[in-house]
This record gives C-alpha cells, structure tokens and sequence, in this order.
C-alpha cells in the first residue's frame, strides 16, 4: 500500500502535475521509527528514551525506593504499579528489537534496579509468563447482578431521594442514618467503634434539630416583635370591605322629598 502511494506520489512528479515547491517529505512516524533497526534512528530513538527515563530518574531520586512514597501500610502507590507493568514489559520479554531495555540499563541504571526490586516484591523470585495470567487457581464469579426494572415509583422514588440529599437539612439527616447502617452491617467494627461512630450520628441528629429549633424560636420571637411595635399588623378581609360598603351606601343616598319639591317647582 505504501509502496503503491509512493509510486503514484513519483508518478505524478515526473509527469509535472506537481509543483517541485508544493512537494512534501513524508515525515517519520513513531511506527516507522519502531519498525527499523536502532542504528538506523539512533539518535531520535536516544531523545525519545530520554524523554521518557529524566522525570522518573528525578522522582525516584527524591523519595530513593519508590517514585511515590507508600502509605501506612508499606504498599506502593498506584503509579508505581502502573510504572512497574510497563516498565516490566520492557525488560523482562525477549523482543527481536531490544533496544528499549538496552537503553533502560545503560541510559538509567536506577530505574532499572527499581523495576527488578519491585517485581520480586510483587511478583516474587519465581518467573512470570504470560501463561500465567491464563491459568488462575481458585475461579470467582464476578459480584454481578440484573439490572432493575424500570417504573414509575422507582423514578418518583430516586427524584425524592436526589431532592431529600439536596436539602440541607434532610441531607445531614439521610447521611447520619446512612453511617448508622453500614456500622451496624459492617462486622470489621469492633463493639467500640460501633459504639462511637452510632454515638457521633444521633449526637449529629441532636445538634441539627437544636439548630432548627433555635432558627425557628428566633423568627417567632423576632414577628411577635414586630407585631407587638406595630411593624406588621393583622385585620380580615371581610370586616373592610363590609364598612366600605357602608361607606359606599351612604354616599350614593338619595333624598325622595327633595326630588319631589325639585319636580313641583315647573
């Protein structure tokens, strides 16, 4: 295919269909530069390297074990067992061009001290073959489950439960019996952490309803003031608009006698 666009590419050259400044060098790919020899591309192969072994040379410099430090536990972190699996595959697996792991153990002898201490701090002495990955000896099912079916309450019931979790004080409450739920049903605490954590989440509960209490005391207190000052004053509907009728009748009243006097004066 290649070799068929370049002689179509040539082809076109010669017959001048193509201007000679319009013409472009193909440029180099990294799956051309990984497909030959390491003499040919020796130099951009020893950038490349480059590039990739400086910032992990530098990190393991600062913390000498691992390129993060491990936590309490002693376990490595998770870019050193992603770091750790790439690093492994170019070393350990005999490839017909070796020149990555040449280049790992002269170019960066330290990172290359890393990876075989921590292969056998995961792995163990023993060699690992791809085999291996194939042949696993106690065979567990996935914790897989059928999706559930999809319904009018289910819907009504995940809306009010996104809305409860919205709320503020509808959330602390939902998160504090959450707590109290998985303490009861995770048998890892002991009598005592069941004890505290149960503890935490009604004393929780307490101070949210105090403070719902206390904002509720301190509105009627501050209407009741305004009330009692004069600010805010309270009057039915039904007694106004009867003495505006009142009001009303006895001004559009009109007098028969003074009709009849206005009549026999013609």
């Amino acid at each position: 295919m290649e070799d068929q666009r370049k002689r179509e590419h040539s082809a076109a050259v010669a017959s001048g269909q193509i201007p000679s400044n319009l013409i472009q060098q193909p440029h180099d790919t990294v799956s051309k530069l990984l497909g030959r020899t390491a003499q040919t591309n020796q130099f951009r192969l020893e950038a490349l390297t480059a590039d990739f072994f400086e910032p992990l040379e530098a990190m393991l410099a600062r913390s000498k074990t691992c390129l993060l430090p491990a936590d309490d536990n002693n376990n490595p972190s998770s870019l050193d067992c992603v770091a750790l699996g790439y690093l492994s595959l170019a070393l350990v697996p005999d490839l017909a061009f070796p020149w990555l792991r040449d280049a790992i153990r002269a170019k960066a002898p330290l990172l290359a001290a890393y990876t075989e201490r921590m292969r056998s701090r995961c792995f163990g002495d023993a060699p690992v073959e791809a085999r291996h990955a194939f042949q696993p000896t106690v065979p567990a099912a996935l914790p897989w489950r059928a999706p559930e079916r999809i319904s009018v309450a289910a819907v009504g019931t995940t809306l009010l439960g996104t809305l409860a979790d919205n709320t503020p004080f509808l959330r602390e409450v939902r998160q504090n019996r959450r707590l109290k739920q998985a303490v009861e049903a995770d048998s890892e605490f002991s009598s005592v952490e069941k004890q505290v954590l149960s503890s935490y989440a009604d004393s929780s509960n307490k101070d949210m309803l105090l403070s719902i209490a206390t904002a509720v005391a301190g509105t009627a207190a501050l209407v009741g003031y305004m009330v009692h000052v004069g600010l805010l004053s309270f009057s039915t509907g039904g007694v106004e608009e009867e003495e505006q009728f009142e009001e009303d009748a006895g001004v559009l009243q009109i007098d028969p006698g003074s009709a009849s006097d206005f009549l026999g004066a013609f």
